[in-house]
């Protein structure tokens, strides 16, 4: 972001865009924590200039079916209820979907100028078997967000009426990628509550992922970006990433809070960048490491039965910044998990606190960068660091 004589200026990726009049940029720099969020909403509304804005509102309470409206550019509601029911949202190219069970819905958008808002929904205290689909899924859809809405009291058991097929995703909310998009993509999630939410143990060798979000590139051409900010994450669980599990995507956590969070893996999050799948970058392909963030947030009591009792990292460009991580356990990585060295940058590890952690330091607990180690908080791997035996002087 630059200031010019009379103009703003954004540059975004090799883009250049050049807004009419000055912007404040002190004012800019005092909102940094939104700043990001209205930078990369404006990126999708340049790229999607004749979008169709859709906002949903729905409602599942108390285990009774879904109801809701949606509405496109503030025209008439289109009703989301019913047992099977499906249709095309009006002036849109997405398609709805709710299931038989009629409490989950499935929104399927087949344009990038499709805009899809989810706000004010809840659901609550709903039950169902291993291979019923997620409550919410969002497929296809390169500018969808879920703000303001709350999940409480959601269990997906371990029941298979009839030898069914298990879902691979956790009980909440999943959002997937597919083939036609072939350029940068995001979605949002901001102020949104997540309260017991369980998802039992399987026994059929399925691993469910994200208890909140089941983050998925699955097969998009493009880059997946996911914003995450000023979210609560209290007692959610499931196999891979209690609350979150990000797979193949560039996934931001900011100000966002995680307590007593279980998983297999990755007991509040789960992140795994696969490098083998490349994406379209203004056209030209290219292959990268994906990233995750870790901004200003809260992490206590997380539990993994493997690995990463708060956080666990498969291959992955880290950034941690302003946290502060207490009390996780697990076998390996009791706070922080991350399975190749690589993964680790120490000037990207930034003004943390780490407490109740590994009580064993290493190396990767030893330079400061204003983090303050009562505890190794970071493991990995034995061959990536070298003990020593006792904390660092601060």
């Amino acid at each position: 972001l630059e200031k010019g004589e009379a103009d703003t200026i954004i540059h975004l990726r090799s883009h250049v865009y050049q807004l009419p009049g000055p912007i404040d940029l002190s004012m800019a720099n005092a909102m940094k924590c939104t700043l990001p969020v209205l930078v990369a909403l404006l990126a999708v509304a340049l790229v999607q200039p004749s979008a169709a804005e859709t906002v949903c509102m729905l409602s599942a309470v108390a285990g009774v079916a879904l109801t809701g409206t949606c509405s496109t550019n503030g025209g008439a509601p289109t009703s989301i209820t019913g047992a099977g029911s499906s249709g095309v949202l009006p002036g849109t190219s997405i398609t709805y979907s709710v299931n038989a069970n009629a409490r989950a819905s499935r929104f399927v958008c087949a344009s990038n100028n499709d805009v899809l808002t989810f706000k004010a929904s809840v659901w609550s205290d709903q039950t169902f078997n291993i291979c019923e689909p997620s409550l919410l899924e969002i497929v296809g859809c390169s500018g969808a967000t879920v703000a303001n809405s709350t999940f409480t009291g959601i269990t997906r058991n371990i029941a298979q009426p009839g030898g069914c097929a298990p879902s691979i995703y956790g009980p909440c909310i999943a959002v997937l990628g597919v083939q036609r998009q072939t350029g940068n993509w995001w979605f949002f999630s901001t102020s949104n509550t997540f309260t017991s939410v369980i998802t039992d143990l399987s026994t059929t060798g399925v691993t469910r992922r994200g208890g909140a979000f089941a983050l998925d590139r699955a097969q998009s051409g493009g880059k997946m970006n996911v914003l995450v900010v000023s979210s609560t994450f209290t007692s959610v669980s499931c196999d891979s990433g209690g609350g979150i599990s990000a797979t193949d995507a560039d996934l931001t956590v900011r100000n966002s809070t995680w307590t007593s969070n279980l998983a297999v893996n990755g007991g509040c999050i789960h992140f795994q960048s696969l490098q083998k799948k490349d994406f379209l970058l203004d056209g030209i392909l290219t292959s990268a490491i994906r990233k995750i963030s870790l901004e200003r947030s809260t992490f206590t009591t997380g539990t993994a039965n493997n690995q990463g009792g708060l956080v666990a990292v498969y291959r992955g460009n880290v950034s941690i910044s302003g946290s502060t991580f207490t009390q996780g356990e697990a076998p390996m990585g009791e706070c922080v998990w991350l399975n190749e060295c690589a993964s680790y940058t120490k000037d990207q590890i930034v003004g943390n606190t780490w407490t109740e952690c590994s009580t064993t330091f290493t190396t990767w607990c030893q330079g400061n960068y204003g983090n303050v180690w009562t505890s190794c908080g970071v493991e990995g791997p034995p061959e990536c660091s070298t003990q020593f035996p006792s904390p660092p002087s601060p």
